[in-house]
């Protein structure tokens, strides 16, 4: 596939039936999308509201700090009576937040493209792409395989 062909596919909206068809393959609930949405939002205002700043945080602080944040989200959700977050869900986001906060030397501009990025990768009511879907997609899969229910 030529390199115009593939952002092509990856921004080009899909129609209704063809996101439905997406969640029915996938045997994806919207409770759970909603969940771990919910999930993702909190761990992200976490990160960005406790932050101290990059003049007085070096490379290993960010680390701890994001481990930090995720622990804190972690605990919030168990809190509730859901175990979320296993390793691979934690280095996803964590390279996530390295990439699009962390490494990004302008505080004005930290986190700025991502504003409403989750939010639109997990309402399935609104239009998505074939990339939007892909993620999550992946991500529905990475926190379902995590996902562990201590109430019952």
């Amino acid at each position: 596939m030529k390199q115009y062909d593939f952002v092509k596919y990856m921004s080009k909206p899909l129609n209704r039936d063809i996101i439905d068809l997406f969640i029915k393959e996938h045997n994806i609930s919207i409770e759970k999308v909603d969940l771990f949405y919910d999930f993702v939002d909190t761990l992200e205002h976490i990160v960005y509201t406790t932050y101290l700043g990059d003049d007085v945080t070096d490379i290993p602080a960010k680390r701890k700090h994001f481990n930090w944040c995720w622990e804190k989200t972690v605990r919030v959700f168990y809190d509730e009576g859901l175990l979320l977050g296993d390793v691979e869900l934690k280095s996803y986001f964590g390279n996530f937040f390295g990439e699009v906060f962390y490494n990004i030397n302008d505080d004005d501009k930290k986190g700025v493209f991502v504003k409403g990025f989750w939010r639109k990768i997990f309402d399935i009511h609104t239009d998505k792409s074939a990339g939007d879907m892909d993620t999550l997609v992946e991500l529905y899969k990475l926190f379902n395989r995590g996902m562990v229910n201590i109430k019952t």
